[in-house]
């Protein structure tokens, strides 16, 4: 869930970039800062939870044996439905 809500901030922060180009100076320079330091720290923390959902610790929302980016650690074959 924290990836999704990353991602909406990404798209905030684009959001933001593309209306401070409509601005004036000062308020331009304002936008283009936040819209960047928005989207840095999304993107950022976006790269964060996927680096720690594939960690050797596994993802702390599937529990320690399964990682949705890793698939099954504990060698279970996945059931399919017939």
């Amino acid at each position: 869930m924290s990836i999704a809500l990353n991602l909406i901030a990404v798209a905030l922060g684009y959001k933001m970039l593309t209306d401070a180009l409509k601005e004036k100076a000062a308020v331009r320079l304002l936008g283009l800062v936040l819209g960047t330091l928005v989207l840095v720290v999304a993107v950022a923390s976006s790269a964060c939870s996927l680096m720690k959902c594939m960690s050797m610790n596994g993802c702390s929302l599937m529990g320690k044996s399964m990682c949705p980016m890793m698939g099954d650690k504990t060698g279970a074959k996945p059931v399919t439905p017939a």
